[in-house]
Parts: C-alpha cells; sequence; structure tokens
C-alpha cells in the first residue's frame, strides 16, 4: 500500500443507504484498485463536438465510461474485470 494511504473497509449491508425504499448495493472488483487502472488517450474529435477515448496501455486494455462522460470518470482496467460505477443519478419518477 502506499504511504499515506489507508485501505477502507466494506460498508455492512444494513449500512447501505435506502432511496424511494430501495437499498443501493455494490460489490467491489478485487482485480484492481484506482492505483492500477489508467487513463485513456483522449482525442477530440471537431465533427461531433466531442471526445473519444481508447486504451492503448495492454495491461488495462478495457475502457470504463463513455464518449459522453467526463474525462475523471473514464479509465482503463483489466480486460477480465468489471467496470466500476461511474455515475449514479435518480430521476425522481
Amino acid at each position: 500500500m502506499r504511504s499515506g494511504c489507508k485501505n477502507i473497509n466494506l460498508t455492512p449491508f444494513e449500512k447501505m443507504p435506502v432511496v424511494n425504499g430501495n437499498r443501493l448495493c455494490g460489490r467491489r472488483d478485487e482485480g484492481y484498485n484506482f492505483l492500477t487502472t489508467t487513463k485513456p488517450n483522449k482525442v477530440y474529435n471537431p465533427n461531433e463536438s466531442i471526445n473519444t477515448y481508447s486504451c492503448l496501455n495492454a495491461a488495462t486494455p478495457k475502457l470504463c465510461g463513455t464518449d459522453e462522460d467526463a474525462e475523471e470518470y473514464v479509465l482503463c482496467i483489466p480486460m477480465e474485470s468489471e467496470c466500476p460505477i461511474t455515475k449514479v443519478w435518480f430521476d425522481g419518477e
């Protein structure tokens, strides 16, 4: 573990948030952490006025996030891993 970092314990199920009567749940893919992910290559596409992203590192070839996401929410992880949640919103309906 890097100096100055700490391991955060799992949140017990009964302490997970409840929204509109639904409990929010999640699980952690322990195959990677944010110290072992990489940032994708970003290229601005002027025809569509958006950024496009691609993963160039062989150890982290899987892109998580979309071209519509802000750069801080897009990352590259190992191919066999699952993408983390990068955005949560509530519609109210």
